[in-house]
């Protein structure tokens, strides 16, 4: 751990590029995450750093999160973005629960979602999970309904901005759950 001082985004983006940090855990309140405050700097941090990022607002045993709830859409998923969850999900042996969040607007049917997940899993080679499609009004909600249900402690997400049509994948739908989840986020930026 290293403490220092400057303009606080820079600076751990900075480290990370250095390569000698793996992970930026970054405490926020929740009272400061608005809409009117769309640019703060956990969501800045969540998008610009290198390294995967643990977004935690609220007091958390860490050691007690036994489930992980993984939100993807299955198709532009990374192998790095995997690679490192696993390395969480090892490290707390939790398992991991993979969810594609099914929307009136990107609604596919459980056969096709099977199907994803089965061409998903031959090249991600997970361990210890489970699959299932959930149904929501939106993404966001999703994500967010399914944690509650199953008891999560933490939310994982894969985000970048390389196509606006990647709906789970959407920096703005990790933002949108950073604001309203009580879970803790991980997220790395692809």
């Amino acid at each position: 751990s290293k403490i220092v001082e400057g303009k606080t985004i820079n600076r751990i983006v900075d480290e990370t590029k250095i390569g000698r940090h793996g992970l930026v855990v970054v405490g926020h309140r929740k009272a400061l995450l608005t809409d009117e405050i769309p640019s703060c700097t956990v969501e800045k941090i969540m998008r610009h750093c290198q390294v995967p990022v643990l977004s935690i607002s609220a007091v958390h045993d860490i050691k007690k999160i036994k489930h992980i709830v993984f939100a993807t859409d299955l198709e532009t998923t990374p192998v790095y973005v995997v690679k490192q969850l696993g390395r969480l999900q090892h490290a707390l042996q939790a398992k991991l629960h993979i969810v594609k969040i099914n929307t009136r607007e990107d609604w596919i049917s459980s056969r096709e979602a099977q199907d994803q997940f089965d061409r998903f899993q031959e090249i991600q080679k997970l361990s210890n999970f489970e699959f299932v499609v959930y149904n929501d009004k939106t993404a966001e909600e999703g994500i967010q309904h399914y944690a509650s249900d199953i008891g999560a402690g933490l939310i994982a997400m894969g985000i970048h901005n390389a196509r606006p049509g990647d709906k789970l994948l959407d920096h703005h739908i990790a933002e949108d759950v950073l604001k309203k989840s009580p879970q803790i986020l991980w997220t790395c930026t692809t």
